[in-house]
């Protein structure tokens, strides 16, 4: 189970849903923590009684020698994979935290788009609401108040959308621009 959580790409998380998936997730890292604190006491413990029966016996035999290495060695080998497996837990947990950040970046642009076309909207709503006499008296026909109505907020859509693309794509269409100039003239 641990292993199958934690080496799952990110492709399979966002196919089994995120909610499906953090639990799994949180499953996984508990049992290695008690993983980790069920075997920690146990490998300090043999180490222990190895080291004291190797100072206080020192003529033990070959094959108890080499069982007493391979012991220490199996110990650290374990430990090395509890390691591994509580590093690559915590990599699941940065990929799923990356996930939900890319999908709450999704919801925040939907978000500025749909504001970017309500905003000038509700403005062209409370100017036009309001009851004051340049309005009642210059706009006498229907077709100049659509005319107002409708190019001011053609025109407050254009001078967003300009703005917006000013600040994202056409700055960044003029810095790589610059970069590629840059590394042109490097030797």
């Amino acid at each position: 189970m641990i292993v199958s959580v934690v080496s799952m790409p990110e492709g399979v998380v966002a196919r089994t849903g995120l909610t499906q998936a953090r639990e799994h997730l949180a499953s996984a890292r508990f049992v290695i923590v008690d993983i980790e604190q069920a075997f920690v006491p146990y490998a300090a413990v043999a180490q222990e009684i190895l080291a004291r029966r190797r100072m206080a016996d020192h003529d033990l035999s070959a094959e108890r020698q080499g069982m007493n290495r391979l012991h220490e060695h199996t110990v650290q080998l374990v430990l090395v994979e509890i390691e591994a497996l509580r590093d690559a837990a915590r990599r699941a947990a940065s990929s799923y935290a990356s996930l939900i950040a890319d999908q709450q970046n999704v919801v925040i642009n939907r978000l500025t788009i749909v504001s970017m076309i309500f905003l000038p909207l509700s403005f062209l709503t409370g100017f036009f609401g309001m009851n004051f006499a340049f309005l009642t008296n210059r706009l006498t026909s229907e077709d100049s108040f659509l005319e107002f109505g409708v190019g001011l907020q053609v025109g407050a859509v254009v001078v967003a959308l300009y703005y917006v693309l000013y600040r994202t794509h056409w700055r960044q269409l003029r810095d790589s621009r610059a970069r590629d100039a840059a590394d042109d003239d490097q030797p």
